[in-house]
């Protein structure tokens, strides 16, 4: 007689589309991702006891896959390896153990830009294709559950996911498969115990330098205490936005506008782009970033300029990706990071250059670009002129500000009387280059418009107070 957790188990295979014991017939191979803790030990012991109801004495191959990253202590990593293989050799069950190279994972993890855990995902989840091609299997089954699922919704969240992103864990993405995302942590657990199965603890599960478990250990306790049954509202908000993407996803199908690629960029007809709603330019554009076979993930800052009114001969770039538009043409590329944000591992900062006069909505600040004929429209002695092309951009460290013909450090000023009040968060910055050193000018908003600091020789400051002006730029 099947217990509740495999019951819940068999549900979550029939979910799929094809009912659980055609899944498990004989001719089959079913891969599981297997790690040695809870979860997936539950699914080992769930799948073997299925495949037993089903079919006594045949039935789909069950093998195992794990992986030894080689991140952790070689002492525990090793271990874990050895208790899934010696369970599988229990279970009759075959299995390999793939080994990682010892620093594999951090070098992949500084060519992506995207942290150990995606590092490591990503070269677990090409061992997994890899295998399940010379197998030949029906697909690679992995033991992702309700927590995990409600611990990726708060992190997307928190990152300001949109799109299927904020959807969260998909229940099937090609050839992998996730049957256990209807059953929660506590009953995997009650089900081990239930068995009287050991399961091995990963270690870095307790580190809280990893968002995933600062949320896990600190945030869900607090949320079960003080918002009792959140968990359900997240995860049918969840289920509402699948159903609303989905349908703006087959909009976009049907759209009939395509990226057109050229070399290492793509690119389409700025009128058409710009003639369609917001939320469909929106899912246009990480098409297009998918088509570029981008690695990082892209801020939304550097997407929201291009989800406003039509705009011209306007770029932004960052996280190694630049965004253009002209009179003709939105063009995709991918860029490499400089060496600023290599040392500084600041790769998701706000970067834009603005080509013409126009008004633009950079990040929540409007900035308007004036042209020489408009200067009479204003008392002259109340701005500073520019030159265009403007670079507007995010703070970098090691800026510096020329104030009064002296170099500061942006932080020693930020900290003065001017910036009282201000919220530096989302403050941008005018770069100008003088004299081959790139410095910065702090924009703030103001009752006329917006404000920048002075730059002035010591000379022209001479019996002065140092004051704000307001922000003007001349097409010189």
């Amino acid at each position: 007689m099947l217990k509740d957790f495999e019951k819940k188990l068999a549900e979550g295979f029939d979910s799929f589309g094809e009912s659980c014991n055609k899944i498990f017939a004989t001719g089959n191979t079913l891969l599981l991702g297997v790690s040695g803790g809870a979860d997936s030990i539950a699914l080992l012991q769930g799948c073997v006891r299925l495949k037993e109801e089903f079919f006594s004495n045949a039935g789909a191959e069950i093998f195992v896959i794990t992986v030894n990253h080689n991140i952790r202590p070689q002492k525990e990593s090793q271990a874990d390896a050895d208790f899934v293989s010696n369970l599988c050799k229990k279970l009759n069950v075959g299995y390999q153990v793939v080994h990682l190279l010892p620093g594999q994972v951090v070098k992949v993890a500084e060519q992506r830009g995207r942290g150990i855990e995606e590092a490591a995902r990503f070269l677990r989840y090409n061992a997994f294709e890899k295998i399940a091609k010379e197998k030949g299997a029906y697909g690679v089954f992995l033991a992702h559950n309700r927590n995990d699922q409600l611990e990726t919704l708060l992190m997307r969240f928190f990152q300001g996911s949109s799109g299927m992103a904020a959807c969260g864990i998909k229940s099937q993405r090609d050839i992998f498969f996730r049957p256990m995302l209807n059953i929660s942590r506590t009953e995997i657990e009650s089900y081990l115990l239930e068995l009287n199965h050991d399961f091995r603890k990963d270690s870095t599960n307790m580190d809280n330098s990893y968002l995933r478990n600062r949320i896990r250990n600190k945030l869900v306790p607090v949320l079960n205490e003080v918002l009792p049954g959140w968990d359900k509202a997240i995860i049918s908000g969840a289920e509402k936005t699948h159903y609303d993407n989905e349908l703006l996803e087959s909009m976009v199908q049907n759209l009939n506008l395509e990226w057109q690629k050229k070399d290492e960029c793509v690119f389409m007809d700025s009128s058409s782009f710009f003639s369609k709603k917001a939320a469909l330019r929106l899912r246009l554009l990480y098409k297009g970033f998918s088509e570029i076979d981008s690695p990082n993930r892209v801020p939304y800052s550097l997407i929201k300029p291009f989800l406003k009114e039509k705009i011209s001969f306007f770029s932004v770039q960052g996280n190694g990706i630049k965004i253009e538009c002209n009179e003709k043409k939105i063009i995709i590329s991918k860029v490499e990071k400089n060496k600023k944000e290599e040392a500084t591992n600041i790769n998701s900062g706000f970067f834009a250059i603005i080509h013409k006069t126009g008004s633009y909505k950079l990040l929540d600040t409007q900035i308007q670009v004036y042209s020489q004929k408009e200067r009479d429209c204003f008392q002259k002695e109340e701005f500073l002129a520019f030159e265009l092309p403007l670079v507007i951009r995010s703070l970098l460290p090691g800026d510096k500000i020329l104030q009064n013909g002296m170099k500061k450090d942006v932080a020693q000023v930020l900290s003065s009387k001017n910036f009282v009040n201000i919220n530096k968060d989302n403050l941008l910055f005018l770069e100008r280059i003088i004299q081959d050193e790139v410095f910065v000018i702090p924009l703030i908003h103001s009752a006329k418009g917006f404000l920048l600091l002075k730059e002035a020789s010591k000379k022209e400051m001479q019996g002065k107070v140092p004051t704000n002006y307001v922000l003007f730029f001349e097409n010189l």
